[in-house]
């Protein structure tokens, strides 16, 4: 046997109370999940641009590393074939070389041909150093023993030091 169906006029529909509450309900959750997203959205944007200072740095602290460990030698034995030495470069007999200007930091190859190897540096530094590690070669750099490098890039800040290869071995 089948139940007659009835119309309930009450049941409907939603009441204006109950759309009223819905929309209130959905109101308060937009307002408390649409600043958390900006948020999100501005933290990725951050953690982009951290990344990417990161991987630049990296890669010109890599390649100015290179560059010193692969120091030419000198005329005479145990001395390094450096033509000019400045704290924020340093330029071979051959050419190659490294420096800092304005706030892009170039790589010169050895037809002198520059090529940028990082941009928006704040800081490079470099420090010409003796064999006792504390005493400054800059005005005779053929002599240096160690290089210190300090770089800042978009607040990224590495230092490493560099030992020339043509120094292994030599007292």
């Amino acid at each position: 046997m089948t139940r007659p169906i009835t119309n309930n006029p009450s049941r409907r529909a939603m009441t204006l109370v109950e759309t009223l509450a819905s929309i209130v309900v959905l109101s308060i959750i937009g307002a408390t999940t649409l600043p958390m997203l900006f948020v999100a959205g501005d933290s990725l944007a951050d953690a982009t641009q951290t990344r990417r200072s990161a991987e630049h740095a990296a890669f010109a602290m890599d390649r100015t590393i290179r560059l010193l460990r692969e120091s030419p030698e000198g005329a005479t034995r145990g001395t390094l074939a450096i033509s000019s030495a400045t704290p924020t470069g340093v330029r071979f007999t051959d050419g190659r070389g490294i420096e800092l200007t304005g706030t892009t930091l170039y790589l010169y190859d050895t037809t002198g041909t520059r090529a940028a190897l990082c941009e928006d540096v704040r800081s490079f530094t470099l420090g010409y150093l003796a064999k006792d590690g504390t005493t400054s070669t800059q005005a005779t750099p053929a002599s240096t023993h160690r290089f210190d490098i300090r770089l800042d890039v978009g607040g990224m800040q590495l230092n490493a030091a560099a030992f020339a290869r043509v120094r292994i071995g030599q007292p």
